[in-house]
């Protein structure tokens, strides 16, 4: 008899955003963040919002992590962006902290916000890209609440309506090693 152990999943709440600290693929990302009231972020809320809070900021240097939408159809190029998050051509000699390197692709969108070292060394703080693969797994998944999330949600189990229950199985198919996650996928999305 095999026996599965569920990790603890630690998530931040950062200004308004929620960091969950986990390896996930596309589909986990956005499968958690809706289970937890929430949707992963676009590349516009993305940017606006991690270039204007210094702690979502601080938080997320170094991270790479999936957003919502479909593909990156830029040239691959450096960009800026506007305040609310939107790319732009570079007109001006923007800082490091104002530009974006793109990665054309009809793959999910990821970005990863780099560290000030990189930053400084290479004048651009932010990649953003359509070019992996959407089974890939990033360290973190990052999302905003669109919904509060009742409260141990992933704990009640009697007497739960069938989406509740719909969210208890993907809560555990996230924690779960590929076996489990495999039996519990069958078992929630039927023959």
């Amino acid at each position: 008899m095999s026996m599965t152990k569920v990790r603890e999943i630690k998530i931040e709440r950062v200004g308004r955003i929620s960091i969950a600290h986990f390896h996930a693929d596309y589909w986990e990302a956005h499968d958690f963040a809706k289970v937890e009231g929430g949707s992963l972020l676009t590349q516009q809320r993305a940017l606006h919002i991690i270039s204007t809070d210094a702690r979502a900021l601080s938080h997320l240097k170094g991270k790479r992590f999936w957003l919502s939408g479909g593909g990156v159809n830029r040239e691959d190029d450096k960009y800026t962006f506007d305040k609310a998050g939107e790319l732009a051509k570079i007109t001006r000699n923007p800082t490091g902290e104002e530009t974006v390197k793109v990665s054309n692709g009809t793959h999910p969108p990821h970005l990863k916000v780099y560290g000030d070292t990189f930053m400084v060394r290479n004048r651009w703080r932010f990649m953003l890209g359509g070019d992996i693969e959407p089974d890939c797994c990033f360290d973190v998944v990052v999302y905003e609440a669109t919904h509060h999330k009742p409260a141990h949600a992933s704990t009640i189990i009697d007497g739960a309506s069938a989406p509740q229950m719909l969210n208890i199985l993907r809560l555990a198919e996230l924690n779960a090693d590929p076996t489990t996650r495999s039996l519990i996928r069958k078992i929630r999305l039927g023959p």
